[in-house]
C-alpha cells in the first residue's frame, strides 16, 4: 500500500509541470489554449506572434500567415537526442485581447538507419516498419513529446506578452 502511495506521489508531482497530450473526440491529440492579453489589439499580438516564430524557429519554408484572419501556422519538430524526433504542427490565432495555440498532428520519425518510426502519437502501439519498439521507449517519446509541448507553450506566453509601445511623435 506504501508503494501504491508513493507512486501516485510521484505521478502527482511529475506530472503536475508537464502538458497532458490529450486525444479530442475525434481520436486525435490536440493541445488547445485560450490566452487572455487584455488591452493588446489583434495588430499588436500577430506582431508578436509572428515574431515569436521567426525567433524560436529557423526556418520559415512551411510556414503560413493570414494576416486578415489573424492566424500563424508551422509544421515543426522536437528533436530527441536519442534520433529522431516528434513532429507538429503549431498556430497561434489572435484576436482583439486574447489569441489561441493550437497544436495538433503530432508525429514520431526516426531517419536514422535502422531505426524505428513510431508514427501518430495517437497510437496505442509504435508503427515501426523496420525493427520493434518496446512500449517503454513509446511511453519516453510520447511522455518527451509532452514535456516539449509544456514548454513551447511557455515560451509561447512569453513572446506573446511582450508590449511594443510606438514612438511618440513628439520627440
Amino acid at each position: 500500500m506504501k508503494n501504491l502511495i508513493l507512486i501516485a506521489l510521484v505521478f502527482v508531482f511529475t506530472g503536475a509541470n508537464a502538458q497532458v497530450l490529450t486525444v479530442n473526440d475525434a481520436g486525435l491529440i490536440e493541445v488547445k489554449e485560450v490566452v487572455m492579453s487584455d488591452g493588446m489589439t489583434a495588430d499588436q499580438l500577430f506582431t508578436n506572434a509572428n515574431n515569436w516564430f521567426n525567433s524560436t524557429y529557423k526556418s520559415d519554408a512551411k510556414r503560413q500567415k493570414a494576416s486578415d484572419a489573424g492566424t500563424i501556422k508551422d509544421t515543426q519538430i522536437f528533436k530527441r537526442e536519442k534520433g529522431g524526433g516528434v513532429f507538429y504542427d503549431v498556430s497561434i490565432m489572435v484576436k482583439g485581447g486574447k489569441y489561441r495555440i493550437v497544436m495538433t498532428n503530432f508525429m514520431h520519425k526516426d531517419f536514422s538507419k535502422g531505426a524505428c518510426s513510431g508514427g501518430k502519437l495517437e497510437r496505442e502501439e509504435a508503427l515501426c516498419r523496420q525493427g520493434k519498439m518496446s512500449e517503454k521507449e513509446w511511453q519516453e517519446i510520447k511522455d518527451f513529446a509532452a514535456t516539449e509541448t509544456t514548454a513551447l507553450i511557455e515560451s509561447i506566453k512569453e513572446g506573446m506578452a511582450i508590449v511594443i509601445k510606438k514612438a511618440s511623435d513628439d520627440w
